[in-house]
């Protein structure tokens, strides 16, 4: 099962492009992406929260052109699942779940192609999972929390790959709040604002 769930991450990791002022170099895109990792729904407390996303991404048929998109998304996960449900312009657009095993969607063409379910399952489990627990399932990735920050290293190289700033009280432990996460292999970058419903 794991290579099978390794294999449909390597398919799904395409290109989520993302937000806020960020400066696009003429860097190819073609780039190994960051390894996708899932969150371990025993390893958390559960969460309960509505999102306002705003992304800035890379036109996939158009490298040279940047599209924008912001919409609101509904989060709840548990011990047995977690759901995400995204909506464009007040319309439910995206559902996405994971049953601790595979990853499930419902996407309408409002869902701009260069988000995918297993970049935002990957940056959600990046952001608020226990670093322990997401090094255990990637040997390939080191965490470093440091007061209202996170890192993401290759183990290897040492390369800094995502950077994760925790403001208005946020952070991994406690989601409330806003995150701006910037992935600097892939060339992209989130801001989320979190409440409770």
């Amino acid at each position: 099962m794991a290579h099978i769930n390794s294999i449909i991450c390597l398919l799904a990791c395409c290109t989520l492009m993302g937000c806020s002022a960020i400066s696009f170099s003429e860097k190819p895109l073609m780039v190994e992406p960051v390894v996708c990792v899932t969150p371990d729904l025993q390893a958390n407390k559960p969460l309960l929260l509505t999102q306002n996303i705003h992304a800035k991404y890379l036109d996939a048929s158009d490298q040279s052109t940047q599209r924008e998109v912001t919409f609101d998304a509904y989060l709840a996960s548990n011990n047995r699942e977690l759901k995400l449900s995204v909506l464009f312009m007040g319309f439910r657009a995206w559902d996405i779940t994971y049953d601790g095993e595979m990853i499930f969607e419902e996407r309408t063409s409002q869902v701009p192609q260069e988000l995918q379910a297993n970049y935002l399952l990957r940056d959600i489990t990046l952001s608020y999972w226990p670093a322990s627990n997401i090094m255990r399932q990637s040997p390939k990735l080191l965490i470093v929390d440091k007061p209202h920050e996170r890192l993401i290293q290759d183990r290897e190289s040492g390369d800094l790959l995502l950077s994760i700033h925790y403001l208005d009280n946020a952070g991994p432990t406690s989601p409330i709040g806003r995150l701006i996460l910037t992935n600097h292999k892939e060339h992209y970058q989130l801001s989320i604002d979190s409440r409770e419903p």
